[in-house]
């Protein structure tokens, strides 16, 4: 009887987890900056950032490094070994 009732349980649960939820989302606004642009090089990396049609740039060495981007958009974390450079930018 109790193993009836938990085989029951269980596929209530899983047939109600399968159903979604429709509803509508709500923005006010505008996203008018594009993302910033990442170029590395084999010496250095650069970011530029734009912001109100103006663009700032930072340059990171080709080591390991976290810095803030221009204008404070961002955290940039550049991870260096001996063949590889990954940069990911974090926005706020």
């Amino acid at each position: 009887m109790n193993i009836r009732c938990f085989i029951f349980a269980t596929l209530s649960m899983l047939s109600a987890a399968g159903h979604a939820a429709s509803g509508t989302i709500q923005f006010t606004g505008a996203i008018t900056e594009p993302a910033c642009v990442t170029d590395a090089a084999a010496e250095r990396t650069q970011v530029r950032c734009s912001r109100a049609a103006s663009v700032q740039a930072l340059k990171i060495g080709a080591s390991s490094a976290v810095a803030a981007s221009p204008w404070d958009l961002a955290v940039i974390t550049q991870t260096v070994t001996p063949h590889r450079r990954d940069v990911v930018i974090t926005y706020r």
